[in-house]
């Protein structure tokens, strides 16, 4: 696994904090909803020994139909640009033969804050004594039309500048269905492949950073998706101190 920086300098602007985007959340929520969902494993039982420590789990219906649409409506709004390959430290290169969509980027804090305590009580609380900290405000909403895939992959983790968080999980949210392929299909480590997750308006997959698995190609239709990462505190919380 590599460790990159959030790129700077080659990203469109953010939209302004007034932009309905950061409030999607807010004013179409859906906790109950998801209160009331339980997660389904990725794997069966027989690959229990080969996933160690790792997770991979769906939750259905984690997003309402209306927060995908204005989801999709607003990205479509902002535009989108080629998607890029991190390629460590930084840098960021395309390679169409390798990846190939599109994207809008959207830093939201707001945003990022409620799809967090949706997704806190689902998701490890320590992780190798690592704390379980936040959602990362960067959203990449992704966008494939036919032929576009993302070839098999780990997805690298991102560490503050700091050092104070590093990303372990990875959070995908779909927000469409696809007529025909976009699967997010997973390997074992010979390469084989073992398991797929199919799109579905509103499903969230959530995932350890070291599972190698593809963005199978869109034979039919368009794939809109949202990816990010789940943060854990890379050293303790200090306590509070105690007034004298």
């Amino acid at each position: 696994m590599f460790y990159q920086k959030q790129p700077a300098g080659i990203l469109p602007p953010n939209p302004p904090l007034t932009h309905p985007v950061h409030q999607i959340l807010d004013t179409n929520p859906t906790a109950d909803a998801v209160a009331s969902s339980s997660p389904v494993n990725v794997f069966d039982d027989s690959h229990t020994t080969w996933i160690a420590n790792r997770i991979a789990f769906t939750i259905p219906d984690f997003l309402s139909a209306a927060e995908c649409a204005s989801l999709i409506n607003h990205a479509e709004q902002i535009g989108f640009e080629k998607a890029l390959l991190n390629v460590g430290y930084g840098r960021q290169i395309l390679d169409e033969t390798h990846r190939k969509s599109m994207r809008c980027i959207i830093d939201s804090v707001p945003l990022t804050a409620a799809i967090f305590a949706r997704i806190k009580p689902y998701v490890p609380q320590t992780i190798k004594g690592h704390e379980l900290v936040c959602v990362n405000e960067r959203l990449r909403i992704l966008k494939y039309n036919p032929g576009d895939k993302f070839e098999a992959h780990f997805d690298g983790a991102f560490r503050r500048l700091d050092g104070s968080e590093v990303s372990i999980l990875t959070l995908q949210l779909y927000l469409n269905d696809v007529t025909e392929g976009g699967d997010t299909t997973f390997f074992n480590d010979s390469w084989d492949p073992i398991a797929a997750v199919k799109c579905s308006p509103g499903k969230a997959v959530v995932f350890s950073h070291n599972f190698l698995h593809e963005g199978s190609e869109i034979v039919s239709g368009v794939k809109y998706a949202v990816r990010t990462d789940i943060m854990y505190r890379t050293r303790p919380s200090r306590p509070n101190p105690v007034s004298k």
